[in-house]
């Protein structure tokens, strides 16, 4: 491959990045309504919000793989391989737990919910249950534990560059300090961490095709 060549594959992959910040603001929205009693959740469960809301989520987490993998060949060539490649990692296990979770809720949520409505009034036990796993547990530990350093990482990457702004990798590294902070005092934020991390995303998208594309402009 030429560098031409693997330059136009950065530039365009890296546009995936606020592609799939998009979504994941939309997805977000779309669910942040869920209601907390059994019937409205059933109700909720089995709208047509609810499914837009996990199809948006599992093309975010499609094209955020995409994405960071641009981004980590960007970042592996001007002086941050060592972060990026840390943030890649982190990353792969976050979407793999990911994918894991929103795959079994959205599966098993709706037939769930059918069951609720039908009468079963023990059918979201089953969550509860299900909590309690082995399975269960290491999902939402890589929920938890993965998406953090790999924000933390690839913003690390984003500053050490000195070629993508300063102020993106801030952001990165607010997301997760963002959740935990909610998290820890129990205090809902919407969509706001969401938002601030499709920010930087937009900002290093264009940040890094503007910068390809006059390296390129250099060489012709």
């Amino acid at each position: 491959m030429t560098d031409r060549g693997a330059s136009d594959r950065i530039r365009r992959g890296i546009l995936l990045l606020p592609a799939a910040g998009t979504l994941d603001v939309a997805s977000t929205l779309l669910l942040s309504s869920m209601p907390s009693d059994d019937p409205g959740f059933a109700q909720f469960v089995i709208s047509d919000r609810y499914e837009l809301g996990m199809l948006a989520a599992f093309l975010s987490l499609a094209l955020y793989a995409f994405g960071a993998v641009a981004l980590y060949a960007f970042l592996s060539e001007h002086g941050a391989e060592r972060w990026a490649l840390a943030g890649m990692i982190f990353f792969a296990l976050y979407v793999t737990s990911n994918i894991a979770a929103t795959g079994y809720f959205a599966a098993a949520e709706p037939r769930a919910a059918h069951l609720y409505l039908a009468g079963d009034s023990d059918a979201f036990h089953f969550f509860d249950v299900h909590g309690s796993r082995l399975v269960g547990r290491s999902i939402q530990f890589g929920l938890d534990w993965f998406d953090y350093p790999s924000a933390i990482f690839f913003g690390a990457a984003i500053w050490r560059s000195g070629l993508l702004p300063q102020g993106a990798a801030l952001l990165a590294i607010a997301f997760p300090l963002l959740f935990s902070l909610t998290n820890a005092l129990n205090v809902d934020l919407g969509a706001i961490p969401t938002v601030l991390l499709a920010i930087a995303d937009f900002w290093v998208a264009w940040s890094v095709w503007r910068y390809v594309s006059v390296t390129k402009d250099a060489h012709s």
